[in-house]
């Protein structure tokens, strides 16, 4: 989660953050120099590896938003708290083990039918 008075003392704004993520959070075929067709007095061959897809909200605060003149880096802990979420927001009912009908908001639950109602635990 962002928290605007540290964007704003760095002077950035959300879409730097979202940017800087979108940028260094991904999936790269990588491969090796020097391997062939390379020439015969080529004497050595690097395989080059890269971390993939990060998935711990360390990970995600070491993440650098900018780099200043000075060499000083602000990362996305300096700026945001980073944490582990729900994977979707999707929500699905089951009634009984069965598949149920779409829930409304709880705003919206007086309005719902009574049938479905009467189906919901108390």
């Amino acid at each position: 989660m962002a928290r605007p008075e540290r964007l704003t003392a760095f002077q950035l704004t959300p879409s730097d953050v979202v940017t800087a993520v979108q940028s260094q959070n991904l999936q790269a075929a990588l491969g090796r120099v020097g391997a062939a067709p390379m020439p015969q007095l080529q004497q050595f061959q690097l395989n080059i590896k890269a971390v993939g897809r990060l998935t711990k909200p360390e990970e995600f605060g070491d993440i650098v938003v900018r780099a200043n003149e000075d060499g000083s880096v602000v990362r996305i802990r300096d700026v945001a708290r980073t944490e582990l979420g729900a994977k979707s927001l999707d929500r699905y009912t089951r009634i009984d083990g069965a598949p149920g009908p779409p829930l409304p908001s709880t705003s919206r639950l007086a309005r719902m039918p009574s049938s479905w109602r009467a189906a919901l635990p108390s």
